[in-house]
């Protein structure tokens, strides 16, 4: 059975945004408020993380930090960043 798409809203006027690319910009509004309150330490490992696709490992190497250390410096920003 093939998938169907699920149809995105179109804006009436091309200068304002459907309703998908306004709730888009109001998360992103949100996690770059989040993340601009974090500790460099776990908004660095965020980024690298979720935002760049880096792994543990990679970004224990990248940050001079045990794999340890990311995860809890990630668990940290995804729990301050939640209750923005």
């Amino acid at each position: 059975m093939a998938r169907r798409r699920r149809e995105q809203p179109v804006a009436d006027d091309p200068g304002e945004p459907a309703d998908g690319a306004q709730e888009s910009s109001a998360v992103r509004g949100v996690l770059l408020d989040g993340l601009r309150d974090l500790p460099d330490r776990q908004r660095r490992t965020f980024v690298l993380r979720e935002l760049h696709g880096y792994s543990s490992a990679e970004t224990a190497d990248e940050l001079q930090l045990t794999v340890p250390q990311v995860e809890q410096a990630l668990r940290k920003a995804v729990d301050l960043i939640i209750r923005c």
